[in-house]
């Protein structure tokens, strides 16, 4: 399979010095929500938090049946999680899938600040239904065989399919044991060369962050820059299965991307959805 080497949006073009930008519709930043600190029990400011508020307005007493099965079950609060558990897969889909909350809101007498929206949302998309996509596969170890199962040339192909077209996709920034999603909507591609040759190229994908305060509202932007290398054939058109990794990238690169399904799958049965 071949493709271009550089893109337009929407777009093949002949070879240049660089690609112009390519945007999909903007997600929108919210926190990660880690589970070691546990602030959609326990509140990220003073007063109730957001399970709390969502057990006074829906059942009229809290803590209540959202609270008691989220902490009885862990899963939004565990002493043994790892630094880097969270909420970044329900953020990253509830990101893409939902308007973004931008006020407070009052369901009945409780008040739901920004943060409280935001975070149970991304309680309520941290699973999927079945219709979206899965591309690559998660790293778990050193004896996993899958570190670099998503190639340039599959990440270059979703970038060109989705976010071209207006529709952003999520990535696992890091290729070890970690996972990091983040929400990508813009991504840039430069490459040296020409055809018949061999070409250095540099891809940085743009996406929503998640190291804000609950209660941002908007986008915060994060970037990523990789590198790898291709060949091309007489018409300057990349040969996708030439495509690898280089220089840190070998090493740092997206473990997979995917696209959430069509509605959230609720984990907590405390929960309804739509949430108000």
């Amino acid at each position: 399979m071949k493709r271009h080497l550089f893109w337009s949006c929407g777009t093949a073009i002949m070879l240049s010095l660089a690609a112009p930008l390519c945007l999909a519709a903007k997600p929108w930043s919210g926190y990660w929500w880690p589970l070691s600190t546990g602030e959609l029990l326990f509140g990220y400011t003073s007063g109730m938090s957001p399970f709390e508020k969502y057990d006074q307005a829906t059942y009229g007493y809290s803590p209540g049946p959202a609270y008691s099965q989220s902490y009885n079950n862990g899963f939004n609060y565990s002493r043994r999680a790892e630094s880097w558990s969270g909420l970044c897969n329900g953020w990253a889909a509830a990101a893409i899938m939902e308007p973004e909350p931008t006020r407070p809101i009052n369901v009945g007498s409780v008040n739901f600040r920004v943060g409280d929206q935001k975070g149970l949302l991304s309680e309520a998309w941290y699973r999927t239904s079945g219709d979206g996509w899965f591309v690559g596969k998660r790293y778990k170890g050193y004896n996993d065989g899958s570190f670099e199962d998503l190639y340039p040339g599959q990440l270059l192909d979703l970038l060109n399919k989705y976010v071209n077209n207006g529709i952003p996709i999520i990535l696992d920034f890091s290729a070890d044991e970690e996972v990091w999603n983040y929400p990508v909507y813009s991504f840039d591609l430069a490459c040296s060369g020409g055809p018949r040759r061999t070409n250095d190229c540099r891809l940085t994908v743009v996406a929503a962050n998640d190291n804000v305060r609950p209660d941002v509202v908007g986008i915060v932007k994060i970037t990523k820059t990789y590198t790898f290398r291709a060949e091309t054939d007489g018409n300057g058109d990349v040969i996708s299965s030439s495509a690898y990794w280089t220089g840190y990238s070998v090493s740092s690169h997206p473990d997979f991307a995917w696209y959430p399904g069509s509605r959230p799958v609720l984990r907590n049965s405390g929960l309804k959805y739509p949430l108000w």
